[in-house]
């Protein structure tokens, strides 16, 4: 029998990525996280595996931060401290300690489930460098599918601090390493994960000019990359063709 997965954030890159990856494994139930507290806790109840892939990562508007990041999660949080024995996963980000309100959105959910809300569930927190990977939104928090928009469109990409090392991981891999996570045998707990298996460093400007030069190349030449990070960086460079 398959373990239900409530996955809250289905239209996110993450969450489309889950869905699509993880459909034979898990039983998966998406709900909002605006939703009603009751309507939650009902949804909730009868789940293994709880997903919170949701938030606001870029707004205009700072209520957002508050309702979604603040106000909405930890209303989340209160109905799964009403169970026992369920997994949770909070995605939180390596700009955690940013002073920006999504950085300290970050912490505050970081610090609340290490403490009251990890006593009878057990949870896992990934600290996530920079999520890639084919029809990840461009012009928001992927500088690499930014890169991959502009050449293909052939607009023209500022870069900024170019010397910047980058820590990037492709999606499969993030999902495929959280999957092998969930096999971990352990009871109520709380385990921060931020060091990741497949994490790749490269620096911004050697970054857009290896996707340049992968654009360029024809697709036998293509086809010869071997490396894994230039094989991930081609597949995103294709899904905007």
């Amino acid at each position: 029998m398959k373990l239900k997965l409530l996955l809250i954030g289905s239209n996110g890159f993450i969450g489309k990525n889950i869905i699509l990856s993880w459909q034979n494994h898990f039983e998966i139930i998406v709900a909002k996280i605006d939703w009603e507290y009751y309507t939650l806790l009902e949804i909730s109840k009868n789940c293994d595996i709880i997903i919170n892939a949701a938030g606001v990562s870029r707004s205009p508007n700072e209520e957002d931060f508050f309702k979604y990041n603040f106000y909405h999660s930890q209303k989340l949080y209160d109905v799964l401290n009403t169970f026992k024995n369920k997994t949770i996963i909070y995605f939180s980000s390596i700009h955690y300690n940013s002073n920006t309100l999504y950085g300290i959105s970050k912490r505050y959910n970081e610090y609340i489930l290490s403490q009251e809300y990890s006593k009878n569930n057990r949870v896992f927190c990934y600290r996530l460098p920079g999520v890639f990977g084919p029809n990840s939104k461009p012009n928001y928090v992927s500088v690499v599918s930014t890169f991959c928009f502009n050449i293909i469109n052939n607009i023209e990409s500022k870069i900024v601090e170019g010397e910047k090392i980058l820590d990037l991981i492709f999606i499969d891999d993030l999902l495929n390493e959280i999957k092998e996570d969930l096999s971990i045998d352990f009871k109520c707990c709380y385990m921060l994960k931020e060091d990741f298996l497949t994490t790749c460093k490269i620096s911004v400007i050697d970054l857009y000019n290896t996707i340049n030069n992968l654009n360029q190349m024809d697709e036998k030449m293509q086809k010869k990359k071997d490396k894994d990070l230039n094989i991930n960086l081609l597949k995103t460079l294709n899904s905007f063709k």
